[in-house]
């Protein structure tokens, strides 16, 4: 009998190490995770867990050292309260890095400064964009000819801004036609749709 007090009180002294340990770290865990975060319940039950796990334990350990009895019931209940928080801590943890992973950012907008172009002038972009882990974006534009420019000897212009507003100049070279403006942003896990935009280059 008195091995198996001991035993339980030795786990109840481990259990309480590592509950003490991961909110020794949790500071450094939250960090690497990036704003909005999901599954915030897990989070909190974390807490609520490890907070109850670490007071009943610690006075499970405490009494069983001053009275030599071991309350094997408060040290199942700790326990149990430890796996929780330690499951709820995992799935937070895992629950976000799979969030950052598959939510892809999307462009919901462009807006341009003209929609009809003369030579010699300028165009000005502007994109509105969303990232559910709200990441910083990288933006991709584009400028690709319609079919009929294309035909006319236009070819696609790969721009080199990726900052979400671009100005572009045309050139006294640029092939009358209709065009089209396009986007694509990055949070460096996955891409966006594209998105795009006409206008016309006036003969």
């Amino acid at each position: 009998m008195a091995d198996i007090q001991e035993q339980h009180k030795s786990v109840a002294k481990a259990v309480l190490g590592i509950i003490s340990l991961s909110v020794i770290f949790f500071p450094s865990i939250f960090a690497a995770i990036r704003r909005p975060y999901t599954l915030d319940w897990a989070m909190y039950t974390y807490w609520i867990c490890a907070f109850s796990s670490f007071v009943i334990l610690l006075f499970a350990y405490y009494k069983s050292a001053f009275s030599n009895v071991v309350p094997i019931r408060a040290i199942g209940i700790g326990n149990l309260s430890a796996a929780l928080s330690i499951l709820s801590l995992f799935l937070f943890v895992i629950g976000n890095i799979l969030s950052d992973q598959l939510s892809k950012p999307r462009v919901i907008e462009i807006s341009l400064s003209n929609h009809l172009i003369e030579y010699d002038t300028y165009l000005e972009a502007t994109g509105t964009a969303y990232d559910d882990d709200g990441d910083d974006l990288i933006w991709n534009w584009s400028i690709r000819p319609s079919t009929e420019a294309h035909a006319n000897g236009a070819s696609l212009i790969q721009l080199k801004s990726q900052s979400r507003s671009i100005v572009w100049w045309l050139g006294a070279n640029m092939v009358p036609g209709v065009y089209f403006i396009e986007v694509t942003v990055s949070d460096g896990s996955r891409e966006s749709d594209l998105l795009q935009r006409e206008f016309r280059v006036k003969d």
